[in-house]
């Protein structure tokens, strides 16, 4: 009833908007309002209902350990990505502060610089997201036919925004290693959630570790995709990280970076109590 009573009317109004939002030069599409405007509801309202009445500890104690090991797993070694593409946000904002301050006192009087620097602000979750995409290496458009990635950043003409500003060049190998570093970083801690949580054995592990890649690359998908898409017409159609490709390298790399460390852990025997490993070290 809840969930009903709050996204029928939230995607009702997302629609009315669109529809009335309608130009020559811009055309929303009801349609799509639509479906953003229910997922958007089903998932809140959903997510509030639950924890409003408490059951969220419950309905996550019924699940079995082949659904929380993964998703517990995944959600860390995002949270491991994640944390590293907000304090590069971060870093490449306070690097680029110039061309930012620039960019802002272009714009025509105090009104515009105000709704132009709260652009930026609701921006930065999206800004967040396609650092994912820069991290785990296929980076992001800025236009039809650009690209900006740690190897390096081909980019034409950008909107004059401050946060655009904040755009990094890339091209340093210290930057490559270092998102690569990222990846394995996540895919190690995921492993030792894992090894934490699965006292079966190896082959469990295993499954777990797949489980993981696979729920953390879906979730990548997503977020990415939400994050970008059109923001004009012409070259500005396609802004934002891939999102298949986000989320094939993010369960690419945390997937193979858990097996092995899962695989080397088992090698050399380190869990406590277990038999010795094939070195006959503990």
């Amino acid at each position: 009833t809840v969930v009903v009573s709050v996204c029928v009317p939230y995607a009702t109004l997302v629609t009315a908007l669109a529809v009335g939002a309608r130009t020559t030069d811009l055309s929303p599409s009801p349609g799509i309002g639509l479906l953003a405007g229910l997922s958007v509801g089903v998932v809140a309202a959903t997510a509030g209902a639950v924890r409003g009445s408490g059951l969220t500890r419950a309905l996550w104690d019924q699940l079995p350990d082949s659904v929380q090991v993964p998703v517990t797993a995944a959600g860390v070694g995002l949270a491991v990505i994640t944390g590293v593409a907000v304090l590069l946000l971060v870093l490449s904002l306070a690097t680029h502060l110039g061309t930012e301050r620039r960019l802002l006192l272009a714009q025509d009087g105090a009104v515009a610089q105000i709704t132009v620097v709260s652009l930026c602000l609701l921006l930065l979750p999206n800004a967040v997201a396609w650092g994912i995409g820069y991290i785990v290496g296929p980076g992001f458009a800025m236009g039809v036919g650009t690209s900006v990635n740690a190897a390096g950043a081909h980019v034409g003409t950008m909107p004059a925004v401050p946060l655009v500003g904040a755009v990094p060049h890339g091209g340093s190998p210290w930057l490559v290693a270092a998102c690569a570093a990222s990846v394995v970083a996540a895919g190690v801690v995921v492993a030792l959630l894992i090894i934490s949580r699965e006292p079966h054995g190896l082959p469990a592990q295993l499954v777990h570790a797949g489980g993981a890649a696979a729920v953390a690359g879906t979730v990548t998908a997503l977020v990415t995709g939400l994050s970008g898409g059109s923001v004009g017409p012409g070259r500005m159609a396609a802004v934002g990280p891939s999102p298949w490709q986000a989320g094939l390298a993010v369960a690419v790399g945390v997937g193979v970076v858990a097996t092995l460390s899962l695989l080397v852990w088992w090698w050399i025997g380190v869990r406590p109590g277990d038999p010795p490993g094939p070195l006959g070290r503990r």
